[in-house]
């Protein structure tokens, strides 16, 4: 499998690493020049542009999101009728979460 990782901090780097050393090719993006150094080894390429990642990555490419805990924790303690809120319940919904409740 191909993915493309964004944001190689230490848990993007991390994940790379190990998607690697299972047997998957990825291509991470990074606006550090040290971080996009961290993923340098066989299997894995970085780039220093979004395009430049999507260009890299064979079709079809469909995103996955996905959202860290703490960005999850961040976001969930905001005003519940907050954009963030509703944001959350709709990608909860959207990837088999539970319904948004109406009020």
């Amino acid at each position: 499998m191909e993915l493309g990782m964004i944001g190689l901090g230490r848990m993007g780097a991390n994940m790379s690493e190990r998607l690697v050393r299972g047997g998957h090719r990825v291509i991470g993006f990074d606006f550090n020049p040290e971080a996009r150094k961290r993923i340098a080894q066989p299997g894995a390429t970085s780039v220093a542009a979004l395009d430049a990642l999507a260009a890299k990555l064979k079709p079809p490419r469909a995103p996955a999101p996905t959202m860290t805990l703490a960005l999850l924790a961040r976001l969930a303690s905001r005003d519940p009728d907050s954009f963030a809120a509703k944001l959350l319940a709709a990608m909860r919904n959207q990837f088999g979460g539970h319904e948004i409740k109406k009020a």
